[in-house]
């Protein structure tokens, strides 16, 4: 009685994680081919124009997906939009 509550438990968890998992793969080869931007020039643009300071990570990707926006029009509360969706965030000191 108890292999019948082993197997089932696990056939179940195999029929739903392989759709997942297809789909992260998907996801991921989306964002591979949208066009990036280097993050040092769009935090050079930022800083000129708000007069804030960035201090950047060694781990931090160089490129970032931006969308449509060149990163002189970038703006501070656009930086942060794109931060959050590259899985980036800013700290305020």
């Amino acid at each position: 009685m108890s292999v019948k509550c082993v197997v089932w438990p696990a056939l179940a968890f195999l029929l739903f994680a392989a759709p997942i998992t297809a789909a992260e793969d998907k996801d991921q080869s989306e964002m591979a081919s949208l066009p990036t931007t280097s993050l040092t020039e769009i935090l050079a643009a930022v800083s000129k124009n708000s007069g804030k300071k960035f201090l950047i990570d060694a781990r931090v990707p160089r490129e970032v997906v931006v969308g449509q926006l060149s990163p002189k029009e970038v703006t501070y509360s656009s930086l942060l939009i794109i931060l959050r969706n590259n899985d980036l965030a800013a700290v305020p000191s």
